[in-house]
């Protein structure tokens, strides 16, 4: 026959302590409300905090209030009192290594411990801002980036890697120009702008992707064929 693994219930003596201990600090809550120096009660032990004892920080629309003795780091306990120098997060008061380590982490440029005094986040990375650079040249991105392949380019690099250029022109075929949108035709595994895809001696377009090639030059059939015979 198996155990039976019910939870013994509490003793009446158990209970009785846990009703006084309510009933305690209720009747010590009404006291406090006529004391002047009442500040609220510690996050920690759940005392009253009266005058200079105190510590207090708002987070989430808050006050929050601690003794001086319980005034400690959440991660590492460390204490907190006498002006010492602390963050929150999710509430909680973080000394400033657990904060960087635990909180901030570590840049995703150099590999070394974050800082408060600036942290760039980029596509659930982050940065020092001295770190958040362009993967070509270097260049700190300090405003608009583009992201690659897990990689941040500026603007000038990520067109001269990425974007396709135009067999015919050279110049690179943009998203848009001008604020306009920009056509492209793909043609045996070159790209052309649209206006640009089109015969090299009569300048007539090929709207039915019919051309003829000689030397990297594009040619309708007419013209492909008076080059044929020269």
């Amino acid at each position: 026959m198996a155990a039976d693994q019910t939870t013994p219930a509490p003793s009446a003596a158990t209970a009785a302590a846990k009703v006084g201990e309510i009933l305690r600090k209720h009747e010590l809550d009404l006291t406090m409300v006529e004391n002047p120096e009442f500040r609220g009660h510690c996050e920690s032990c759940g005392e009253p905090v009266i005058g200079s004892d105190g510590v207090s920080y708002k987070a989430e629309s808050l006050t929050r209030f601690f003794h001086q003795r319980c005034f400690q780091c959440v991660i590492c306990q460390t204490s907190l009192r006498g002006g010492t120098e602390f963050f929150v997060n999710n509430s909680a008061p973080h000394c400033v290594s657990c904060y960087q380590e635990k909180v901030l982490g570590c840049c995703d440029g150099c590999g070394l411990v974050l800082n408060q005094n600036g942290v760039v986040r980029a596509k659930n990375k982050k940065f020092h801002p001295g770190c958040f650079v362009c993967k070509k040249d270097g260049v700190r991105l300090d405003g608009r980036y583009y992201e690659k392949e897990g990689s941040f380019w500026c603007r000038n690099c990520y067109v001269d890697v990425f974007v396709p250029t135009c067999g015919s022109c050279g110049l690179k075929i943009l998203s848009e120009q001008d604020g306009q949108p920009v056509t492209s035709i793909d043609w045996k595994g070159k790209k052309y702008h649209q206006q640009c895809f089109g015969c090299t001696d009569c300048k007539k377009l090929f709207v039915d992707l019919k051309a003829f090639q000689i030397d990297g030059n594009l040619y309708c059939k007419n013209c492909h064929s008076i080059r044929s015979k020269q």
